[in-house]
């Protein structure tokens, strides 16, 4: 498939909330995404000390997320890092993606709070010299330091930034664990991924 311009979500997605498809949905229309990889990381390398739940659960919450979504984004929810052994890199998982779509723009889709930190990635200068970005603002967070850090990237290594007006969830992964996805109603978590997380027991 010659896909012009290709978008690469990737995440612990432990679980999966609105937050998240939100975004997932803004790029889509900001960026005219031909295809998005929501991808879940196996193991990342500034979060080693949590144990999430298993790949095929998350895996099958995104994919329960997103399909009420699914004719406004053209995704594809990809298992690339779960079946690799070790910690998942978002350089190795980018060019994975590059050589199967070498003429595509690629877009590393993220919030505010890793992008400021993308500098302390592996393979930093690749990423910011091959690689397109779009950033998901949090109004208020950390806004100045996010302005500065894309000013700076923009001028040392010439990389297209995006900063994107998605539609802001004040929830997190972290709230939904803690809380056991117990009587969302569907505000922050899909119905289906709430019912998934409590048929499956995940989370107590």
């Amino acid at each position: 498939m010659n896909y012009k311009k290709i978008g690469v979500f990737g995440g612990s997605f432990d679980p999966v909330h609105y937050g998240h498809v939100y975004l997932a949905k803004e790029a889509v229309t900001a960026l005219s995404l031909d295809k998005l990889f929501v991808i879940p990381t196996k193991l990342q390398p500034f979060k080693l000390d949590k144990v999430p739940a298993s790949g095929q659960d998350r895996c099958n919450m995104l994919e329960l997320a997103f399909s009420e979504f699914k004719d406004e984004i053209p995704y594809e929810i990809s298992d690339l890092e779960l079946k690799k052994e070790g910690i998942s890199y978002t350089i190795e998982t980018l060019n994975a993606i590059k050589d199967r779509y070498p003429t595509a723009e690629i877009f590393f889709i993220q919030g505010t709070d890793t992008f400021i930190q993308i500098k302390k990635w592996k393979s930093s200068e690749e990423l910011l010299k091959n690689f397109s970005f779009a950033i998901g603002l949090r109004p208020g967070y950390r806004n100045e330091e996010l302005f500065d850090c894309i000013a700076e990237i923009k001028r040392d290594y010439g990389t297209n930034v995006v900063l994107l007006n998605n539609k802001q969830i004040n929830i997190s992964a972290t709230d939904i664990r803690l809380s056991g996805s117990r009587n969302f109603n569907g505000k922050f978590v899909s119905e289906k991924v709430e019912r998934y997380i409590r048929d499956n027991g995940l989370y107590k």
